[in-house]
Formats: C-alpha cells, sequence, structure tokens
C-alpha cells in the first residue's frame, strides 16, 4: 500500500472528527431491541484473520496467546445471536482453497474481515476473492486500517462497508438487517456504499463502557488454526490507554468516539472467562492478562490481584500470570508507597510471575519526544529493581530505528537493558502506523518504503531516516544480544538470540526457520527454553497428537505432526 503523505494524514484526521452524516438515511441508534440479539433467520458468516509470519501451514498461530481479541469478540457475538459462524485464519498460499471450499458449499452471505495496515495487502486480496466467488456476499472491514484510514479502505471496490472504531453493536444491527433482508443502512459506526456509490457516513457510538456484556473468547471458533491452544492463554482486562504515545494507535483510537476510554472488566466477570479457559485447557499453566497497562489505576489493579489470589488459592497446580505495566513516577512518591508495597504484595499473593514494562527507549530525549510518561532513567531501573526484588520477572519492550534516532541513542537501550538485566527483551524495528502522529513525524523525517506486500511487520525496517540508515537498523537488531548481554548471559544463548534475530530481520528465512522448528520436536523445546518457559512433559508428540481441544474439524492440534506444504 503506498505511503499516506502528511496533507494526506490530515485530511483523514478531519474525517475521523467530522464525518458528515446524512440524516435521511440514519435510522436508529437503539442497539438493544430484543430482535437484534436473537435474529429470526440464521445466516452462514464467514470470519477472517489473517497471519503471515506463521508457525505453519496448517495451523498458522504458535498459541492461544496470538489470538486477537477484536474480531474474536465480533465472532462471539454472532455466534452467541445463533448464526452459523465459520472462523478462518488465513495466508497468503491459503486463503484461495479455503475461501473456494467454504463459500461453494455454505453460501455464506456475510463476511467479516479485520485489518491493520500492513495486512491490507493480503486483506484487500481476500475481498476480492470473496466478491469473484460470489459478489452478493456482504463484506465489511473492520480494525486499525479501517477505522484509522477510513477513506483508503472504503475506496475499495471489493468490500460493502467499514467499521470505525468498536463494532460490538453494529454488527449486531448490521447481522440483522441481512438476515430479515433488509436494506443495509443506518448502522452506527460503519460508513455503507449505498447503490449509487456514495458512502453513507454514520455517526459514532460512545466507546462501551461496561465490558461485562461483552461474551468471552469462543475458543471453539479457533481450534482448527492454533498449534499449542493450551501452552499459554490471554484474557482480556479492559481497553483503552491513559497515556498518548505518539508511536501507538491509542491516541488515535480514542478520537473516534465520546465517552470513557480506558474500560475495565469487572474481577469477577474475568475470573469467570479464567476458568472457563482452564476447564477447557486442563493443561494450561500460564495465562496473559491483556491490557495496556495494569497501573493505569493501581487501586483497581490491586482489587483484581486480590480476588485473583483467592481463586488461585483454591487450585492445586496456581495458574501464573503476566501482564503489561507502563511506569509512572509518581509511584515513587512517598505518598504512594504504600499503594505501591500493597501492589507488589497482591502480585505475590496472585502468583504474577512477570511483567512487561514498555520502555521504547533507553534515550529519554526519543521518550519524551513519542510522548512516553516522563521519568528519568534512573527513576525507571529503580522501578525495575523494586520489581525484581519483589520475585517478579521484567521484560523490556523496546523499539529501535525510530524518527530522530541515533545509533547513539539506541545504545542509550542497551544500557538500560545491560544495567537491569530483564528476563527478556522484546525488540521491535520501529514501524510507522497509519493514522498516528509517528507517521507524520516519520514522512516528514525521512522515507518510508512502498513495499505493496509488506511481511513480517516491526522485523524489517520500512522507514529509515539519514540519522539511522537502514543497513545501520539492522545491523543493530541482529547485534542486540550481544551488545546488551555479553558477560551476563552464557555465550551459547547469546548465539542462539543473535541467530533468531538475524532470521527475523531477513523476511526470506522466516518461512525455512519456521518450517524446521515447527517439523521438530527438540527444536522447538529449545525455543521454548530461550523465552524462559519450563517444557517439563509439554512437547510429547504422541500425546499432543491424541489431544482434540473440542471443536473445528477434529484434527490434532499440534504443527508437528501435521504435513506441511509451503
Amino acid at each position: 500500500m503506498s505511503a499516506i503523505t502528511s496533507d494526506q494524514s490530515k485530511i483523514m484526521d478531519e474525517n475521523l472528527l467530522n464525518t458528515q452524516i446524512d440524516t435521511s438515511s440514519f435510522t436508529a441508534l437503539d442497539l438493544i431491541r430484543p430482535e437484534y440479539n436473537n435474529p429470526n433467520r440464521k445466516l452462514d458468516i464467514g470470519v477472517v484473520y489473517t497471519q503471515d509470519d506463521c508457525f505453519s501451514k496448517d495451523k498458522p498461530l504458535e498459541t492461544s496467546l496470538d489470538i486477537p481479541f477484536g474480531i474474536s469478540i465480533i465472532s462471539s457475538i454472532l455466534k452467541k445471536q445463533g448464526h452459523h459462524v465459520r472462523f478462518f485464519v488465513l495466508t497468503n498460499d491459503t486463503y484461495e482453497e479455503h475461501l473456494s471450499d467454504y463459500i461453494n458449499k455454505e453460501k455464506p452471505e456475510l463476511f467479516c474481515l479485520t485489518s491493520v495496515s500492513s495486512q491490507y495487502w493480503l486483506v484487500h486480496k481476500i475481498a476480492k476473492e470473496i466478491k469473484n466467488l460470489d459478489p452478493s456476499i456482504f463484506t465489511i472491514l473492520g480494525g486499525h486500517h479501517a477505522s484509522l484510514a477510513p477513506d483508503n479502505a472504503i475506496s475499495s471496490p471489493y468490500l460493502d462497508a467499514i467499521c470505525m472504531g468498536e463494532g460490538d453493536h453494529s454488527i449486531k444491527m448490521l447481522s440483522h438487517l441481512i438476515s430479515e433482508g433488509e436494506e443495509v443502512k443506518g448502522i452506527p459506526n460503519l460508513w455503507i456504499k449505498r447503490k449509487d456509490g456514495s458512502v453513507e457516513k454514520n455517526p459514532r457510538l460512545p466507546f462501551e463502557e461496561e465490558l461485562d456484556k461483552l461474551p468471552f473468547v469462543d475458543h471453539e471458533l479457533w481450534a482448527d488454526w492454533v498449534a499449542f491452544p493450551d501452552q499459554y492463554v490471554s484474557v482480556l482486562v479492559g481497553r483503552g490507554c491513559p497515556f498518548r504515545c505518539t508511536y501507538c494507535s491509542n491516541h488515535a483510537m480514542a478520537k473516534l468516539s465520546t465517552g470513557k476510554y480506558v474500560r475495565y472488566r469487572s474481577p469477577q466477570n474475568m475470573i469467570a472467562e479464567i476458568q472457563s479457559v482452564c476447564d477447557r485447557f486442563p493443561n494450561l499453566r500460564n495465562i496473559y492478562l491483556e491490557v495496556e497497562t495494569i497501573g493505569a489505576n493501581i487501586y483497581i489493579a490491586n482489587d483484581l490481584f486480590e480476588q485473583l489470589a483467592e481463586w488461585n488459592d483454591k487450585r492445586t497446580e496456581p495458574i501464573k500470570f503476566g501482564m503489561n505495566i507502563a511506569f509512572n513516577k509518581a509511584w515513587l512518591l512517598e505518598s504512594k508507597k504504600e499503594p505501591l508495597k500493597q501492589f507488589f504484595e497482591y502480585c505475590n499473593k496472585a502468583n504474577v510471575a512477570n511483567l512487561n514494562v514498555g520502555i521504547e527507549s533507553g534515550s529519554e530525549k526519543i521518550r519524551k519526544g513519542m510522548k512516553r510518561p516522563p521519568h528519568s532513567n534512573e527513576e525507571l531501573v529503580q522501578f525495575l529493581e523494586m520489581c525484581k526484588s519483589n520475585n517478579i520477572d521484567i521484560n523490556i519492550y523496546l523499539l529501535i530505528g525510530l524518527p530522530h534516532e541515533t545509533p547513539a541513542n539506541f545504545k542509550e537501550s542497551v544500557e538500560i537493558v545491560r544495567r537491569v538485566n530483564p528476563k527478556s527483551v522484546y525488540l521491535s524495528i520501529f514501524y510507522p502506523y497509519i493514522g498516528t502522529d509517528m507517521y507524520d513525524v516519520a514522512n516528514e523525517t525521512g522515507t518510508i518504503e512502498d513495499t505493496g506486500k509488506y511481511i513480517y511487520e516491526r522485523m524489517t525496517p520500512i522507514y529509515t531516516s539519514p540519522l539511522y540508515p537502514r543497513w545501520k537498523i539492522r545491523r543493530d537488531y541482529v547485534l542486540f544480544w550481544l551488545n546488551a548481554y555479553k558477560g551476563i548471559w552464557p555465550w551459547y544463548r547469546i548465539i542462539a538470540w543473535t541467530i533468531k534475530s538475524f532470521i527475523s530481520a531477513y523476511p526470506w528465512l522466516r518461512k525455512p526457520y519456521k518450517w524446521i522448528i515447527s517439523k521438530s520436536i527438540f527444536l522447538y523445546n529449545i525455543k521454548l527454553k530461550m523465552q524462559g518457559f519450563n517444557t517439563s512433559g509439554l512437547l510429547d508428540a504422541e500425546q499432543h497428537s491424541q489431544n482434540n481441544y473440542g471443536g473445528g474439524s477434529g484434527e490434532a492440534t499440534t504443527g508437528f505432526v501435521a504435513k506441511i506444504n509451503n
């Protein structure tokens, strides 16, 4: 997809905030009507998620941790309505075969697609294939690309509508109108193409604040697509982020609607889903609590942890939890010492094993330009050491290749890692997300490569500037583990991670690497140990080949015993 200029981006922002409404076509904002929850005629509906960095051809997703929440909740809503929902995780190699078979046999009337900008090239091809097979199928795109680049998305001749922002209520109304044979119009949050080619731009509902009303992720819908569903599962804690970091899409998504953007589920509702997940996957030992930052409200966090501790105490083998946290220097104030102490105590009681901390850059100057929460490196290190002293493992998120960043700035990131010695580092190459402030900065300060077919987001540099050329970004990305852990880790671990980074930096190596890992239990166990997993008894080939976690086709849920044709 072509890079969008700064002027185009400003026009997009105006469109997001000043949607022109054709009131004559607007029929209803009330989405609580009973018939929406229980339509008279049940539809066959296809739901598509795309993946390019696949674990294997037959099982594109490695673990349940890879399941995205947005499209999962949409599909759960449709299934709860009684519709016949078929979920697909499609790749560039598999979409034609899967779509042809399903459309010819089941004759679906609706296809729901989702996409971030880096996946739009593939989603566009999938929408085209759907329309080629059956032009009458209604196709709708949601996700970040539809929300933040709506003019680009709605211009596709293969999409009938796009959803801007959250579609939990809109999808009910859409499926109801299609099932009743009525004209699709007047649905909040949707841009809908009319027969004359014009676009109906409907107003947007406020953000849904009562997250307990949302259905749980239906893991049965994903059963065909996940290699190891019980290795690691994620459960949603809340939506939205209180910070407005310029590289992240949250500050742009927060503009889409009115109302409270940062919202949480109740602890009781979360624990109910956690219990249901544990019932489905008896061997599950690790759950990731998905939230932008658990520290947005430390009192809500403490309440959740207290109830998780009570729940975990009743288990023979307690679940280990992990989650994101963004450091706030206010926690170091004298007045916050007691709540912070309680936070760590509750973390230990709840069996919180690790916290993922988004540092993004070790340069205070770069962090300030990104509008990260303000703090010094000394304050950051103090907090990270407090986590470790309370027996909580630390994983760090870092970016490389940011606008205005130089190799010297990145060395500051390396030094932070050397000082703290976290359990792991999630190092990503900066990817300019359309609709974010950092995208505009990237356009103004360097070059965004027009790949047309971008593969492996955040592993290869598509943005480059004179301050940090692409070849230097790749060099420092590959050599990061040597520079950060020399003299700290054993040499074999440094070599293993360096090789993995080299493979990640060059996309043509990714497919054979994934194929080898998926075929070899020995190598896969090594990979898990590198990531800090206890693999004892986890990956026995015969055991996994006999496991079927319900739903789907009944195929074994392991990528090792499946035939892989790459």
